[in-house]
């Protein structure tokens, strides 16, 4: 419901703004948020079930949930070699697949509600480099799969090529949601959890660059038909698939964090 006091009024409560969560009180209702730049006047005339504040809350409930399921799967990889029915190895991989469905429409949806603009706020760019890499990867991860279902070689040999794809806008959604985020938390002064974030997101684009780039350097030696011996990618592949592994429950608690302490903000003045 749009407000009908006239604008030189000014704002005699407490009143969150709906873009970062600073207090608007004593301002005036055609003025603009001093921490976001957004007019006062979508506080007062928006609800505060719709604010982009609450869609952030949402979305990183949503990629901390995506995250478990990555956390599962790769548990689901690492316990594979237990097995030596075929019949369970099949069903693991088959769990594993609708996984991975799973977790990239949670990764996907909720990187969109965890990267709301921020107005009148340099540094937007973050948000659209975010969503194309959960757009692209998520097509990436796609042509993936349903090249490893048709189980013809062309079809193997388009899953492999294809794999550095999905891997690659895994960083780039890695970097510049971390950021965003970090920029989010900022503006509602919860440093803590900002340099986490920014941290965060530079530990999973490291990390996940250098698996990603391991990945090619074994490609071009399948090409070059020269194989090393097997100690020389295998370690260094599972060491960095250690080292995700190990960080994806603190990034899960580090969400969750997030996601409930930015809840707490809204009912607090700055």
């Amino acid at each position: 419901m749009t407000t009908t006091l006239p604008p030189s009024a000014t704002i005699d409560h407490d009143l969150p703004c709906i873009h970062c969560g600073y207090n608007l009180r004593t301002l005036a209702h055609n003025a603009r948020c001093p921490e976001c730049g957004a007019a006062v006047a979508d506080s007062l005339d928006g609800q505060l079930g719709q604010s982009p504040l609450r869609r952030v809350r949402i979305g990183t409930m949503l990629l901390a949930a995506s995250i478990l399921m990555t956390f599962i799967y790769f548990l689901l990889l690492t316990n594979l070699r237990f097995f030596d029915r075929p019949s369970v190895d099949q069903s693991l991989l088959t769990l594993g697949a609708v996984l991975v469905a799973i977790e990239h429409a949670l990764w996907c949806v909720g990187t969109f509600l965890a990267s709301p603009l921020l107005p009148g706020r340099p540094g937007n760019h973050w948000r659209y480099i975010a969503r194309v890499g959960a757009i692209v990867g998520s097509m990436g991860i796609m042509v993936v799969w349903i090249a490893l279902a048709q189980y013809t070689p062309t079809a193997a040999g388009v899953a492999v090529y294809a794999t550095p794809v999905p891997f690659f806008c895994r960083v780039l959604v890695a970097v510049s949601l971390g950021t965003h985020l970090h920029r989010i938390a900022t503006l509602q002064h919860l440093p803590r959890i900002a340099r986490l974030f920014r941290i965060a997101a530079w530990y999973f684009g490291i990390t996940i660059s250098a698996l990603t780039l391991l990945w090619l350097v074994a490609m071009l030696l399948e090409l070059l038909r020269w194989h090393p011996p097997q100690e020389y990618l295998f370690w260094p592949l599972h060491i960095l698939i250690g080292a995700i592994g190990l960080a994806l429950p603190l990034i899960i608690c580090l969400l969750v964090a997030f996601a409930t302490t930015s809840k707490r903000a809204f009912a607090h003045p700055n």
